[in-house]
């Protein structure tokens, strides 16, 4: 009987060990991703910790595009540098001591490169500047101070028209599409997704077609080096001799019609010297005799002319129905349908710069300073020296001001109050507008004088 008992005892302390050494370890619970920041190519990846019903210790392989970035790590985020617009897809596993895991995917985006072009006036390159680490990238010949961008290409002109690639400055392609018997230059690039715009050195305006890098038509003009404005359909280019404003048919060349500015009020031969507004049906623009004009666009009629008394080379911008522009040493606000002037301001200093509308403030260069107003009332927002004289205009992005300066400077300004945020050196002497390019030409802020008004 003992022996039974004892047997029996055996017996289920076998069963008792079997039972527990089949006992199944826990995984890591389920986690989730919390944050991805950037501070350039520096991002930050952050998720939740994953618990463990067995108390066991957890730790963490990070990997991106199947590469193990970090792991083994026990915390719940690593810093790590990425490239600039490349997809990401992300894998971490959390793995416990005895071999459970549990895994986290997600995809995400890179950070978007910031580039930002600037032209170096004395050495007559164009100059690629990276946002991030402020630092040049690389240069390129050119003699136009307007960048024109489309589909990661950055176009310049001298003797010959240059594609380079927005990342590297390599050349992509180059060609010389208008044959003369001596040297032609190329001025005022602008691009559409079909054709490439320019002002040749002997007054003639071409359009090349990017596909093939080919002239498609040309046009004479007389005496005419200035920017052009274009919208969908046609370029509105300023001009001489008779008729100093004509539209042109993009992809035809024909001229659908001509308009000549007002009889002169002084001995100055009238002409104008900026690209016009292009807003809804109308163009606005000035001329050297200091009057201001509204013009239809499909026809060509004026609407009305103000005489303000004062030229401007400098382009208009569009505000809530009004136009806002500088003459000389002032800026003012008209109202578009009628001419009828809302408010103005007094520099003290002649502009030449282009304002820029962001966020229903004006801002704007003149002699040293950059300036800052309300859209709506004309109060000055803020008044902030940079050191050396404005001749560019201002562009804004995600709460800065860029402009160049005659110092050799490009200068980041707070939107907001005007501080000098950081100023630097990559250029010797910039008289030109800077143009900024987001990730993949997903978002190109011109300045207002590019002439670009239907994107």
């Amino acid at each position: 009987m003992l022996k039974k008992i004892i047997s029996a005892i055996l017996c289920l302390l076998l069963v008792a060990c079997s039972q527990e050494s089949e006992e199944v370890n826990s995984s890591p619970s389920q986690f989730s991703l919390e944050d991805i920041s950037f501070a350039g190519t520096v991002a930050k990846i952050r998720w939740s910790k994953a618990q463990d019903a067995d108390q066991d210790e957890v730790f963490y392989n990070v990997y991106l595009n199947s590469e193990l970035i970090k792991g083994p790590v026990s915390q719940n985020e690593i810093t790590t540098t990425l490239e600039y617009n490349r997809d990401y897809e992300g894998l971490i596993i959390a793995t416990d001591r005895n071999g459970g895991t549990t895994e986290l995917k997600f995809n995400f985006k890179g950070p978007a490169s910031k580039i930002i072009l600037v032209s170096d006036f004395q050495s007559g390159q164009v100059v690629a500047i990276d946002l991030d680490t402020r630092s040049r990238i690389w240069t390129a010949p050119n003699q136009d101070g307007v960048h024109s961008v489309n589909n990661d290409l950055v176009y310049s002109g001298v003797l010959n028209l240059t594609a380079h690639h927005l990342f590297t400055g390599e050349k992509v392609w180059e060609k010389q599409p208008v044959n003369r018997s001596y040297d032609i230059g190329y001025r005022h690039l602008m691009a559409d997704d079909q054709n490439l715009y320019s002002i040749t050195s002997d007054m003639t305006m071409v359009a090349i077609d990017l596909e093939r890098q080919e002239k498609q038509w040309e046009i004479s003009l007389f005496d005419s080096n200035y920017r052009y404005a274009m919208d969908e359909a046609y370029l509105y280019i300023p001009k001489r001799n008779n008729h100093e404003l004509i539209a042109v048919n993009k992809y035809s060349g024909e001229i659908k019609w001509e308009f000549g500015v007002d009889n002169p009020v002084s001995s100055l031969a009238p002409f104008i010297e900026h690209a016009p507004l292009v807003h809804g049906g109308n163009l606005y623009f000035q001329d050297n005799n200091g009057r201001f004009y509204s013009v239809n666009k499909l026809s060509g009629a004026k609407n009305y002319s103000l005489d303000l008394g004062k030229y401007s080379k400098t382009a208009p911008v569009w505000a809530n129905g009004n136009v806002i522009f500088t003459a000389r040493d002032e800026i003012f606000s008209v109202k578009a349908t009628t001419g009828t002037i809302n408010w103005r301001y007094y520099f003290g200093d002649v502009s030449q710069s282009s304002p820029f509308k962001e966020d229903g403030k004006i801002f704007v260069g003149a002699g040293n300073h950059l300036f800052c107003f309300d859209a709506l009332t004309g109060a000055l927002r803020w008044k902030s020296s940079v050191g050396a004289t404005v001749v560019s205009s201002p562009i804004v992005y995600d709460g800065k001001v860029y402009v160049s300066s005659h110092s050799a400077r490009l200068h980041c300004l707070n939107a907001e109050n005007g501080n000098m945020e950081w100023e630097v050196g990559n250029v010797t002497f910039s008289v030109s507008s800077p143009t900024l390019i987001i990730g993949n030409s997903e978002k190109i802020i011109h300045p207002s004088d590019y002439g670009l008004h239907y994107n």
